[in-house]
């Protein structure tokens, strides 16, 4: 189950969620694999689910890895809300105004920084 305010990284195959997985393990960064909400329609049924104050750590690792999701969401008020995706680059301070905004909007994270 995910509650208010996770997020979730949603991956475009199973090899690559697999990969994040082992990575993140070996680095002791806390996550948990779960089946991907149908609500999300993903390809390879996956996706890591992270606290927000563990985000930073777990995106540049698998940014620096090569390994970067599909897409990023967090769910806020029964509704998943894109905060975002490849093949924009990622930001961290857009990403934390994406999260932390109290209006649904999609991130674009190329624009504003």
């Amino acid at each position: 189950m995910v509650k208010e305010g996770e997020l979730l990284a949603v991956f475009n195959s199973v090899h690559r969620v697999m990969k994040a997985e082992t990575l993140l393990k070996m680095r002791n960064i806390p996550f948990l694999l779960i089946p991907a909400p149908r609500a999300l329609q993903t390809e390879c049924g996956l996706a890591l689910r992270f606290s927000p104050e563990d985000a930073l750590q777990i995106i540049t690792s698998l940014d620096y890895e090569g390994v970067m999701p599909e897409f990023i969401a967090s769910y806020n008020s029964g509704d998943y809300v894109t905060v975002w995706h490849e093949p924009e680059p990622f930001s961290s301070s857009l990403f934390y105004a994406a999260v932390n905004e109290e209006s649904r909007l999609c991130f674009n994270p190329g624009k504003g920084e």
